[in-house]
Order: C-alpha cells, then structure tokens, then sequence
C-alpha cells in the first residue's frame, strides 16, 4: 500500500513539472516562431 501511494505521488509530481514544461516550451516555441513573422511584416 505504501510502494502504491509513493508511486501515485511520483506520478502526480511528473504529471505535474511535464505540464509545466509542455505550456512553457509551448510559449517558448509560439515566440519564436512569431518573431520571423514580425521581422518580415516590418522589413514590407
């Protein structure tokens, strides 16, 4: 009961920092990919 619970526990804290860093590599990858558009839109 208690390998089950400390699992559950690990578990819970890698879903935990993997959303994290999915929405953070997500925002990180939405900049960067908005900065080209920016550049171009202001070189026209």
């Amino acid at each position: 009961m208690v390998e089950s619970d400390f699992f559950l526990c690990d578990f819970c804290l890698f879903v935990f920092f993997f959303s994290f860093f999915f929405s953070y590599f997500l925002h990180i990858y939405a900049l960067v990919s908005r900065l080209p558009m920016c550049i171009y839109v202001e070189n026209i």
